[in-house]
């Protein structure tokens, strides 16, 4: 699974007796280090991976087909439906690197292993690093923090508004504010339930309901819930889902919600914890088909090897260009959450 990984050296070293022969084994460090690490991304099923070719992209959305599919008489000719620009959103893409260096003496004298172990933690700290950043987009989208790291970090959707909202808005037909960002059930939470089938049942049911700009059912169907790296959580979470009757009574009625949902839980959220135990709730299909989370991949991660003039030891250079972001909030909501709409 190399996705677009590159190696490459410097010309010196390229023609170097020492380093010629250590070019394939280290190449074939980094490309299985780099694919087995990325089995390790907790996020790769909740951004969707878009292409970049500039520095920048620019995403509209777009509203649904107007009228949708209308009944028209045999031989008749169909409506030309049209599709209106809705909100314009510009992604940039950022510069992100890191290195370490391994002695000209090591390299000559063929000792290698600190080119590998250093190479393999490169790796290694590569998806940590986008595990990080992925987790941190999140948590400042729920928190409403725009930096991480110091950096600036854009958590809003196309409608200007943070990705998660109590009044987002549409523009083309002046649908009314719509929420994605909601408090629990407050019964509940006082006795420390944070998720059940009743919360979830009422959550599904809130995002089903969104409209699209022009006023029409979205067709979103939460299919992946998210929680930090909570034992509360979780032990809720999958007692829900893994029930076959209402997990919260003695009764024997179907639980309905059981075998629907996948769980995505990962301590890159834990920030999330606090006063509130937020979860959050994704469509995967609908972000798979329009522009939701996305992960703006410009240039995947290169890694290059050369000569430190001044010191004669060889640096192992890696760097990629990228930007996780949001256009639309339709796929996602977060429930749990001080000063939240009501979940009724």
């Amino acid at each position: 699974m190399n996705t677009g990984l590159l190696f490459t050296v410097s010309g010196d070293l390229a023609n170097s007796i020492f380093f010629k022969d250590l070019y394939a084994p280290l190449k074939s460090v980094i490309v299985e280090k780099y694919n087995e690490f990325a089995q390790t991304d907790t996020f790769k099923d909740i951004f969707k991976e878009v292409s970049s070719d500039s520095f920048a992209e620019s995403y509209t959305s777009m509203s649904e087909l107007i009228g949708g599919f209308e009944q028209i008489p045999e031989g008749g000719v169909p409506k030309i439906s049209e599709r209106i620009e809705g909100y314009k959103k510009f992604v940039e893409n950022f510069n992100y690197a890191n290195s370490f260096h391994v002695t000209r003496n090591a390299i000559e004298d063929n000792k290698i292993s600190g080119a590998i172990n250093g190479l393999a933690l490169m790796m290694r700290n590569y998806w940590l690093s986008r595990n990080n950043e992925g987790g941190a987009f999140l948590v400042n989208a729920v928190n409403g923090t725009s930096t991480y790291k110091g950096k600036a970090m854009d958590i809003t959707s196309a409608d200007g508004l943070n990705l998660f909202h109590t009044a987002h808005t549409s523009k083309v037909e002046g649908v009314a504010t719509q929420s994605n960002k909601y408090a629990g059930i407050a019964t509940e939470i006082a006795d420390g339930v944070y998720f059940s089938s009743d919360a979830l049942a009422k959550a599904e049911t809130v995002m089903q309901n969104i409209l699209d700009d022009n006023g029409e059912i979205a067709g979103i169907t939460p299919d992946t819930i998210i929680i930090p790296n909570d034992a509360t959580l979780k032990k809720q979470v999958f007692g829900v889902l893994g029930a076959t009757q209402v997990p919260e009574t003695n009764g024997n009625a179907f639980n309905f919600l059981v075998g629907r949902y996948n769980v995505v839980v990962s301590q890159h959220l834990n920030k999330l914890i606090g006063t509130d135990k937020p979860f959050i709730l994704l469509d995967s299909n609908y972000n798979s088909v329009v522009d939701g989370l996305i992960y703006q991949n410009r240039e995947s991660l290169r890694v290059r090897a050369y000569t430190d003039e001044k010191t004669e030891n060889v640096v192992f250079a890696g760097a990629d260009r990228h930007c996780y972001s949001a256009i639309d909030w339709r796929e996602v909501a977060v429930f749990n959450v001080t000063g939240g709409s009501a979940l009724e």
